[in-house]
């Protein structure tokens, strides 16, 4: 794969031809250039279908390159959500725990086979805010929006201090009335990446699991009837993680961004995705 350094060092290069050498070679009557990039051929000062063809393809490569390495964190998450959802999870009540912990036969990023793990994904709604139940002791864990960045700790180095307590997540842009009570997170996307790992001590792992079962998440105006948890044991499961590396890549964020909170943070680069068809 051809490397942003040297995509970079193409167009500086294409920018000294025709800002400094070029007006020297067209006074001289020249009208093609050898460059990094290829052959560039140009009239009467003027560049051919072929060459502005060629050039405009190569904006494109570099734009997609820009939005592949910006959209890794989105992408890795889209990726953690659609394989829930393909083993029944994925959902504000989805409890997913790997009970026998990782195994080898589960591909993802980072983990280890030292933990109890509960993580899962779900999408916000506008308007709507959730509710994430932490038990008391044994727990520990993180809220990221769907840029893999953090929006609050959980249990031991959270605002529970591992006394355990009520997670309230509100969607992008809320205005409603926040209830007392909760610790509240504010999430500028409407997916949703928590992780949760439970502590065996000395007690075993069967200790860690049912800590982790009792992790209660619903949507605030379910609070009256809140729907039951979905546990699923993902140890035996054998998920895949990992985001495609060949176009599949940009479909996956399309497939995302459709569904997400147009952030003006990252518009601009929303819009690079647009312009190379996500």
């Amino acid at each position: 794969m051809i490397s942003i350094r040297y995509i970079i060092s193409c167009c500086a290069v294409l920018f000294l031809l025709i800002s400094i050498s070029s007006a020297q070679d067209f006074a001289k009557g020249a009208n093609s250039f050898d460059t990094p990039i290829g052959k560039l051929d140009f009239v009467n000062g003027y560049p051919t279908d072929a060459t502005s063809k060629h050039l405009y393809d190569r904006m494109d490569f570099q734009r997609a390159v820009q939005v592949y390495l910006w959209a890794i964190p989105y992408v890795s998450f889209q990726s953690f959500h659609e394989e829930f959802q393909r083993h029944g999870a994925g959902e504000v009540n989805s409890l997913p725990i790997y009970e026998n912990r990782l195994l080898p036969s589960t591909g993802v990023y980072t983990g280890n086979g030292t933990t109890i793990y509960s993580l899962n994904t779900f999408m916000l709604k506008p308007g709507e805010p959730v509710v994430l139940e932490v038990p008391a002791g044994g727990v520990l864990g993180m809220i990221n929006n769907a840029w893999q960045q953090p929006l609050e700790d959980i249990g031991l180095p959270g605002p529970d201090r591992g006394k355990g307590g009520s997670y309230l997540i509100l969607p992008p842009a809320f205005d409603g009335n926040v209830p007392d009570g909760y610790h509240i997170v504010q999430s500028d996307s409407y997916k949703i990446y928590w992780l949760i790992r439970g502590f065996t001590g000395d007690k075993g792992d069967e200790f860690a699991v049912n800590k982790l079962k009792e992790i209660r998440i619903y949507r605030l105006s379910e609070k009256a009837n809140p729907p039951a948890m979905n546990a699923i044991n993902m140890s035996p499961r054998g998920a895949q993680f990992g985001y495609p590396s060949t176009e599949g890549y940009f479909e996956m964020l399309a497939r995302g961004l459709q569904s997400e909170y147009p952030s003006r943070r990252r518009q601009e680069y929303v819009g690079h995705s647009g312009r190379v068809g996500v």
